[in-house]
């Protein structure tokens, strides 16, 4: 899967994407359980339509 679209550890409940320049940076998501549950939620059309298909998408809706 592509690392462009892992922004959080769910596991761990850290975010690991933008602006993490090195893991002591990482900022803990316990409290923010909608955050977990967004990344969770972006998986699932990643693994029925794969990374190429949602960029392609992504592309399109955010000229708008």
């Amino acid at each position: 899967m592509s690392k462009h679209h892992d922004q959080v550890c769910i596991p761990h409940r850290l975010w690991i994407g933008q602006a993490v320049e090195a893991p002591a940076n990482q900022f803990d998501l316990a409290d923010l359980s909608e955050i977990v549950a967004a990344q969770k939620h972006h998986y699932r059309p990643l693994r029925r339509y794969c990374p190429d298909v949602i960029n392609a998408c992504s592309g399109q809706t955010s000229s708008f």
